[in-house]
């Protein structure tokens, strides 16, 4: 069992840093998932410290630093690691405000 899930995950690790390649910021959506959007409304004060696991090119971490959350993305592709460093740089977002994770 453990070398079928082992393999399930080099599987997925591959076909998305693959799809990310070809596709760049087009593989994944652009905007923040409306329940982010609700959850920070809701239950997150100013300068909360946040965790996106599977942050790919940082859709909704991008969202929730603009609203002043400080946060700490974690993923497995490099490929889109490689792209959120892009943006965050592009967009002058601080090294302080986010950090980055590879699994």
């Amino acid at each position: 069992m453990r070398n079928k899930k082992k393999d399930y995950l080099a599987q997925t690790k591959l076909y998305h840093n693959k799809k990310y390649k070809q596709k760049g910021l087009n593989f994944q959506r652009k905007h923040p998932n409306e329940d982010i959007i609700r959850f920070e409304s809701k239950f997150l004060k100013r300068k909360s410290l946040v965790l996106d696991i599977g942050c790919g090119t940082g859709r909704n971490l991008l969202y929730l630093i603009k609203k002043k959350h400080i946060v700490h993305g974690i993923d497995f592709s490099i490929e889109a690691l490689d792209l959120l460093k892009k943006i965050l740089k592009k967009e002058k977002i601080k090294k302080y405000q986010c950090k980055l994770f590879l699994d």
